[in-house]
């Protein structure tokens, strides 16, 4: 097969890989199902560039496995980095943050998830990378160039969607700024004319558009907001919304586990109490 399809089948195979590990690591810590990433589709386009990483950079030099290690390191560690900048550059939010852990760079990158990415470089490098070039060999080169086209197809919509969903919740936040400010606005600007009632009401009436628009934002970027957890920004305001929606989110999931439980236990008690009728029934037929 060519050069480009070579590579488009490394980048999507590598991005699912890093999505399955990155669901699994995520749902285990969080103890519910997390449907991680950016895109709509079950890939992950930083652990791509890291099998595009392994495949270009890390192969040539895998007689030296300390140097691989390293260079690893380095290099995926340098896309993750250059990732969470653009990403936070076109959104205005940070989608992953680092800052609690020790040994990081800006909250972008940090030395466990390097060192993370490290290990997994090399089990590709010296495990599954001679499987995989195996396994591409065996697909027919027709076969292999229609799937890369069909692929990149698919790629690149979800791509668009997504970056059309994430430009909707930047400005939806920023929706939601604006009619906090305008609500505050109109209430002292009515408090200035003496008129203090007024105000209240119109700061009652207000609040409750407020709140819908909220309640709506909530609802339409749960995914995004449970997908990164971490989620923040450098604007104060924008930071706070965030904190807000990731409450609400944990709020919410903590209150569907214990109504689950409830409704679990209910049941346990209906069929106890349906086993206790049924065996007083059959003593008293066996009587």
């Amino acid at each position: 097969m060519d050069a480009v399809t070579h590579y488009t089948l490394t980048f999507v195979l590598y991005s699912f890989i890093g999505y399955l590990c990155e669901v699994a690591y995520c749902s285990i810590g969080q103890r519910h199902l997390v449907n991680r990433g950016f895109l709509y589709g079950p890939w992950l386009p930083i652990y791509g560039f890291g099998g595009l990483i392994v495949d270009i950079f890390l192969v040539p030099i895998s007689s030296y496995p300390l140097l691989v290690f390293i260079a690893a390191i380095i290099l995926t560690s340098a896309v993750e980095y250059v990732g969470s900048w653009a990403l936070e550059k076109i959104f205005s939010i940070k989608l992953w943050d680092y800052s609690e852990h020790k040994f990081n760079i800006n909250g972008r990158v940090c030395l466990l998830n390097s060192s993370l990415f490290g290990l997994m470089s090399m089990i590709l490098v010296y495990g599954a990378y001679p499987w995989i070039q195996k396994a591409f060999a065996m697909i027919p080169v027709l076969i292999a160039e229609r799937l890369g086209d069909l692929l990149r197809i698919l790629f690149a919509v979800d791509l668009t969607l997504s970056v059309i969903k994430m430009s909707a919740f930047k400005k939806a936040l920023g929706e939601v700024r604006e009619k906090a400010k305008s609500v505050e606005a109109k209430v002292q600007e009515l408090k200035s004319l003496g008129k203090s009632e007024l105000s209240e009401e119109f700061r009652i009436k207000l609040t409750l558009e407020l709140e819908e628009l909220r309640d709506k934002t909530r609802n339409s970027y749960t995914r995004i907001i449970s997908a990164f957890p971490s989620a923040t920004s450098k604007h104060e305001e924008v930071k706070q919304q965030l904190q807000n929606i990731q409450t609400w989110a944990k709020e919410r999931r903590e209150a569907s586990l214990e109504m689950k439980a409830k409704i679990k236990e209910t049941k346990a008690e209906y069929k106890e109490k349906v086993k206790t009728i049924n065996d007083n029934a059959k003593g008293k037929k066996n009587d």
